[in-house]
């Protein structure tokens, strides 16, 4: 090159460069995003400098660090998890139904410090799944599940997949925090449908999630955590809980936007009966509340018992209810298959959701609970986005006759198999239109190739015209719906 002011490093350097400012640019739309939950830019945009970032750090490998938001994507399938002991454990709580039990709480708290009245925070309680985050120098190291409380299994990868979770605090610490992994409801409704057999609520997706050796599958499911407690910090100076609260969300952790400080138990429970309105309008699954005696030192001098903390309890949510008229089962087949029952409903209001459906599951459960066309039964959505049939009110007059589980597939007339000690039901027929259906559903879902135009109704309709016949089929289309 004849340019004498070329410099080789040139471009090593602006990829540097480039890449340093492609890392805190996803580090801030993250915080943004998850910290904030004020979005400034769109999804396409913020996958746009993802994938700029990968681009760059292929071409760069020797600039690769391990706090770098590409790290998220996942490492290689692991053959099983590793046991890690806890160096506190993580106990569970006790549980309150009651605001009487919440007094009896606070009684109990007084005695054992000999004081007249306490300061508590209230927390909403996700219902997800309990994890534990440990970061070195301020960089995420490893995450373990609770376990039976005492050790847990090492997912470590599959957390550095949450973008919720920093790879990098805002200051370099060595710090153990806690909280919950969740699946938000709208993720999760959306993650459902790419599924044969749907999961019952998102605090089983996530669970299922977490426990995948894959950490790139785990990658593609909607997951986010909520910090909430400290584990093991030897040095940690800050007296209350609440003041802790505050802190961890300063080092760039997700908290929860929804505690209070509150001076008495009285207090406590009128936060509680705040609590329980929110419910229908916060976007993710709460089953109750978290009270907790704020000071620290009190907490110290409360300690523990073999299975709780003796400073903190939980208090349940009553199960939201609703009753209405059975109006039809109908028999649903999936991609691989498996026969469904499905309740059709009188649509009634229920947690702000006009339900018209639940589910029921399968035939035993049809069996166990004597559920029948035109009966009276009650609903509920206790922690389940998918609603279920929980009970039948008597009759006034007489019931229908009971159900009869099909023995021909619905769809194609195949025979109806069920395996030994199977719960499910499934077609015979290998070319059924409904397994096809549903495969060819999957196979163009978000959650799998992401075939833009290529819905539900979509999918039917090239079916029924004999336009694609089977998956490999989808790839002869033109631009005009017509096969090549």
């Amino acid at each position: 090159m004849n340019d004498m002011n070329y410099n080789p490093l040139t471009p090593f350097i602006k990829g540097e460069l480039r890449i340093d400012e492609l890392r805190g640019l996803i580090r801030y739309h993250d915080d943004k995003y998850y910290g904030n939950a004020s979005p400034e830019i769109s999804d396409y945009e913020y996958d746009q400098l993802m994938h700029e970032l990968l681009h760059l750090e292929d071409e760069h490998p020797e600039l690769i660090r391990e706090d770098s938001p590409s790290r998220r994507v996942g490492g290689q399938p692991l053959k099983e998890f590793a046991t890690i002991p806890h160096t506190i454990a993580m106990l569970s709580l006790d549980n309150t139904y009651s605001y009487d039990e919440l007094r009896d709480f606070d009684i109990r708290v007084k005695k054992l410090l000999g004081r007249e009245e306490i300061e508590y925070t209230v927390e909403l309680k996700i219902d997800g799944v309990s994890a534990s985050l440990i970061y070195h120098q301020g960089e995420f190291q490893q995450g373990v599940t609770r376990g039976n409380g005492m050790e847990g299994d090492d997912i470590t990868w599959n957390l550095r997949t949450i973008r919720s979770i920093p790879l990098q605090l805002n200051e370099s610490m060595d710090i153990e925090v806690r909280g919950e992994v969740y699946m938000p409801v709208k993720g999760f409704e959306a993650f459902n449908q790419t599924r044969d057999v749907p999961f019952a609520n998102p605090r089983n997706a996530a669970a299922g999630s977490l426990h995948m050796l894959d950490p790139k599958q785990v990658a593609k499911r909607p997951l986010s955590i909520f910090i909430h407690s400290l584990g093991n910090v030897p040095n940690w100076t800050i007296p209350t809980q609440e003041q802790s609260l505050c802190k961890l969300q300063g080092l760039g952790l997700v908290v929860n936007p929804y505690h209070r400080l509150c001076q008495g138990i009285d207090e406590v429970i009128t936060y509680c009966q705040e609590c329980e309105k929110l419910r229908p309008d916060l976007g993710y699954e709460i089953d109750g509340t978290v009270v907790k005696v704020n000071s620290l030192e009190f907490q110290k001098r409360l300690g523990v018992t073999s299975r709780s903390p003796r400073w903190a309890v939980a208090y349940k949510f009553t199960a939201q209810q609703a009753t209405t008229i059975l109006k039809d089962i109908i028999i649903q087949v999936g991609r691989t298959g498996a026969l469904t029952p499905v309740a059709i409903l009188e649509p009634v209001e229920l947690a702000g959701v006009k339900i018209s459906r639940a589910t029921l599951h399968n035939e035993d459960e049809i069996k166990r609970k004597d559920i029948r066309i035109n009966d009276r039964v009650v609903i509920e959505r206790s922690g389940d986005v998918i609603p279920k049939i929980v009970g039948v009110l008597p009759a006034a007059e007489g019931r229908n006759a009971p159900f009869i589980f099909p023995t021909t597939c619905p769809e194609c007339g195949a025979m109806v198999i069920r395996l030994e000690g199977e719960a499910r039901s499934f077609c015979s027929g290998v070319n059924c239109p409904a397994g096809r259906q549903r495969r060819i559903e999957y196979f163009a879902s978000k959650g799998c190739m992401n075939i833009e135009g290529m819905g539900t109704s979509v999918v039917k309709q090239l079916l029924e015209e004999g336009i694609i016949e089977d998956i490999p089929s989808i790839y002869t289309l033109r631009k005009n719906g017509d096969s090549a």
